[in-house]
């Protein structure tokens, strides 16, 4: 059993609804998929660099690793 595995079994009925949520989201490799949290902000995940001007602070993914930070 995966440490990953074994968080999942444990986490709550809402956890993960919300993952299978984002999953049903990113199946169908969306252009931009668009998220709030409890704090009212909005996450726009995208893979389209062309929108990228359209926010204020900018968490770059290469290889599924944190690769860096842009501020507009």
């Amino acid at each position: 059993m995966t440490a990953a595995g074994h968080v999942f079994r444990r986490s709550s009925p809402a956890a993960r609804a919300q993952r299978v949520a984002i999953a049903r989201a990113l199946a169908n490799r969306p252009r931009i998929v668009l998220a709030g949290d409890r704090d009212a902000a909005v996450i726009a995940v995208t893979r389209d660099e062309k929108i990228f001007d359209r926010f204020d602070d900018i968490h770059l993914l290469r290889d599924g690793r944190f690769a860096g930070r842009e501020m507009a």
